[in-house]
């Protein structure tokens, strides 16, 4: 077991990484934690969501509890870790006695926990918050102050003169909302600035405005006047949150990626202790900022010998769009060759049956061998219909780019299970829009939902979407129909009367004698007594003729349950952060119990302040952003729930006894974000028809990576099913969905070849047409 010190497991979907990794895990247990439970610390795993983090503490637990118990299992695990049950029941006793100690943990609460330790060095204050939404009041004072440095500065002055010349010049419209185009502009690009490695490199540059005269490219001008000016604003901004001991979450973790730059690692083995392993998963998740971050600790663990272990599956690449790096898992195989790196992929299949895992074996396999095939699919996402000849280098690096995503596809299916994969060919007539078939997709999953119900399989099902607004429009359709629906994104948590009145529990800590919120809780919470107590209240405001207020009343004449209800609860906050003191709620008030009803809003909002919490936040900032944090999409738990209905992109990490994908999307439509281009010359800005011929060959560069996530999105929905895949394929119509052009065209190819698949039937087809049936 484990005789690599540094390892990159090539982790393909169900290929049993999770286990892997916790395997690991207690082989470096047995290694450093001999006697010394302190130990513990010089493990780090991180993970990309808090669900995989639990789910690996689960899963260690889970193994030496089973080492302990000398299960058939537990004897296999003991072998593979060296661990016996008498060692196996220290370590869970130190486990559960120096719980901090257990480091596994997403990787932005670590670098937060990192950057707090480093507050001092930082020149931070050591009480700062972080907030995760820009405020914009903050940033109205930002703009202030850098105008008002205008009066002092003449170089600051002149550039401001240009720029408001430049505007009023070319771009007239934005005069008509200046103020509320630079605060959008200024939140994304702090956003961005967390993963686009360009904005960093160029913030400290010195650029130059080019010479009108000398260079007739106006993208140049405008790009480094708006970066210039976006910087200058960016920075005040900066000052602003640092004066009101706040950081934005972006900002922060620039500041700790530059500090670590900075030879800042003594003071980070001396704040954190010294690190003698380090894992890390979904490699292809983890974006540049957070790469740079943690890259000193590798580097430095790696030349010392010690344990380095990387798991990622580039194939599952589906977060470009907030950073995520494939090109990460080529740069560790190149960095750390020379080290010894053993690359181990992982070729088993542990979650679908065996006719899922050969279809996709079949189709993904064929698409990265039939390059001509390939070519005409890129060619096509890539320069659209009406590609230019010149263009066919383009072509060829998305070919390379695609063939090093897709490099590790086949895997061995182990179950049976009695599966299958169903492909429906839904035609419409050629007239119909992509909206239009909506309701008829809807009505075809509740027609499959209707079969699986019949069949005793409807449990634990998921329909997978591209789109939120689909999310919403089927879980309200399929509600209607009478089927128990959960889903990530529908659920409204201003409709639920108990998380209202969780929000009222929290106002109640900044401003006690709130009436409307010290009411809604004696409504909810107390039922019948609260009713009575509210009663009482008015009978006493009536009789009194006095200006006596809610808080007031309690607190005179209903002392004890005032004490025991309202006030002791609210101490209990100061102990705690905003997770913590929810969960205490939920616990004092006996919520689940009292409202099995709102459980599904209850795991939403929990989620939500559990996130919130791991990135620093505040309960103030949290009631204060909770209206915009309320409309996030988040990791909600589905097990209870026997039908789910989520994105894509939810449903990365999880599995489902039956998946129905609806291949009614594309991509949508590439532009720069804040139509910022690099090039050798500066920083550029302008529309694709203002772009010279090198910097249109820099935009499709950049278009390659965010075209090829189509083919990553295919590759995730269609390997979430355990026993049953349905495919939904609109045809007939004039403009199809990408999605459904791209599965049409390798289907095609696969058919024409016939072979494996068809003798094994390891699918069946369906040819339905819809719109005549509603």
């Amino acid at each position: 077991m484990m005789k690599d010190s540094i390892t990159l497991f090539h982790a393909s979907a169900g290929a049993g990484k999770t286990y892997q990794l916790s395997l690991n895990y207690l082989f470096l247990l047995k290694q450093f934690c001999q006697s010394n439970p302190e130990a513990l610390k010089k493990i780090l795993a991180i993970t990309y969501t808090n669900k995989a983090a639990y789910e690996m503490k689960e899963r260690i637990i889970t193994f030496l509890k089973e080492i302990a118990l000398q299960t058939d299992r537990g004897k296999v695990l003991s072998e593979k870790t060296g661990i016996d049950p008498s060692y196996a029941e220290f370590l869970l006793e130190n486990l559960f006695l120096y719980y901090d100690y257990f480091e596994v943990r997403t990787i932005d609460s670590f670098l937060f926990k990192l950057f707090r330790g480093l507050a001092y060095e930082l020149n931070l204050s050591p009480d700062f918050t972080i907030s995760n939404y820009l405020d914009e009041g903050h940033i109205e004072k930002a703009l202030l102050k850098v105008f008002e440095k205008t009066k002092e500065d003449e170089n600051l002055y002149q550039f401001f003169e240009n720029f408001l010349n430049f505007l009023i010049k070319n771009e007239k419209a934005l005069t008509l909302n200046f103020k509320k185009k630079i605060i959008y502009e200024l939140k994304k690009i702090v956003e961005i600035s967390t993963y686009r490695e360009e904005l960093l490199s160029f913030k400290d540059q010195n650029l130059q405005l080019p010479d009108p005269a000398e260079d007739t490219d106006n993208t140049l001008l405008r790009g480094i006047l708006y970066y210039k000016f976006l910087t200058l604003l960016k920075e005040e901004l900066e000052e602003v949150l640092f004066q009101e001991k706040t950081l934005y979450m972006g900002i922060w973790k620039e500041k700790l990626a530059k500090a670590l730059k900075e030879e800042f690692l003594p003071w980070v083995y001396l704040k954190l202790g010294e690190l003698k392993a380090f894992i890390i998963d979904e490699l292809q998740d983890t974006d540049k900022l957070q790469w740079l971050s943690v890259y000193p600790l590798v580097e430095n663990l790696v030349s010392e010998g010690n344990f380095f272990i990387a798991a990622g599956d580039t194939k599952q690449t589906i977060y470009r769009w907030k950073g995520g790096d494939p090109q990460l898992v080529h740069l560790i195989k190149e960095n750390f060759k020379e080290f010894g790196l053993k690359e181990i992929p992982l070729r088993n299949n542990y979650r679908s049956c065996y006719r899922i895992v050969e279809f996709n074996n079949h189709l993904f396999t064929l698409l990265k061998e039939e390059t001509e095939l390939k070519r005409e699919l890129l060619k096509r996402i890539v320069l659209g219909k009406n590609p230019k000849e010149e263009a066919e280098d383009l072509v060829e690096i998305a070919l390379e780019e695609f063939d090093e995503i897709f490099s590790e596809i086949e895997q061995s299916g182990l179950y049976n299970l009695n599966g299958k994969v169903i492909i429906e060919w839904l035609q419409f007539d050629e007239k119909i829009s992509q909206k239009e078939i909506r309701p008829f997709l809807f009505q075809r999953i509740e027609g499959i939902l209707e079969e699986l119900k019949a069949s005793s399989l409807f449990e634990d099902t998921a329909i997978l979407f591209r789109e939120n607004e689909d999310v919403a429009e089927a879980s309200s359709y399929l509600l209607a129909k009478g089927f128990p629906v959960i889903a990530s994104s529908f659920l409204n948590l201003g409709e639920s009367s108990l998380i209202n009145t969780l929000i009222s529990f929290l106002n109640l800590l900044f401003n006690p004698s709130d009436e409307v919120s010290l009411a809604t809780v004696l409504l909810k919470f107390f039922e019948d007594e609260g009713i009575n107590l509210l009663k009482t209240y008015q009978i006493f405001k009536t009789q009194n003729k006095g200006n006596f207020s809610l808080y007031e009343y309690l607190k005179n004449y209903e002392p004890d349950f005032y004490k025991e209800n309202i006030l002791a609860p609210l101490e209990k906050a100061y102990l705690m952060n905003l997770y913590q003191f929810l969960r205490f709620l939920v616990s004092r008030f006996k919520l689940e119990e009292k409202f099995p009803e709102e459980k599904p809003y209850l795991s939403k909002f929990l989620t939500l302040a559990l996130n919130f919490t791991a990135k620093g936040g505040e309960t103030r900032d949290f009631l204060k952003f909770y209206p915009k944090l309320s409309e996030e999409e988040l990791e909600l738990s589905l097990e209870e729930a026997p039908l789910k209905i989520l994105t894509i992109h939810a449903s990365k990490g999880l599995e489902f006894r039956n998946v129905i994908v609806p291949l009614n999307f594309s991509l949508k439509s590439y532009v720069p974000q804040l139509q910022l281009l690099f090039s050798d010359k500066g920083v550029h800005r302008g529309k694709k028809e203002e772009f010279s011929e090198e910097l249109l060959k820099i935009y499709y560069l950049e278009k390659i990576k965010h075209s090829l996530e189509i083919f990553n999105l295919l590759y995730v929905a269609f390997t979430r099913a355990k026993q049953n895949l349905y495919l939904l394929v609109p045809i007939g119509f004039k403009r199809n969905f990408l999605a459904s052009e791209i599965f049409m065209r390798i289907f095609e190819t696969l058919r024409s070849k016939k072979g494996h698949l068809w003798e094994k039937n390891y699918f069946q087809e369906r040819i339905l047409t819809l719109q005549n049936s509603i």
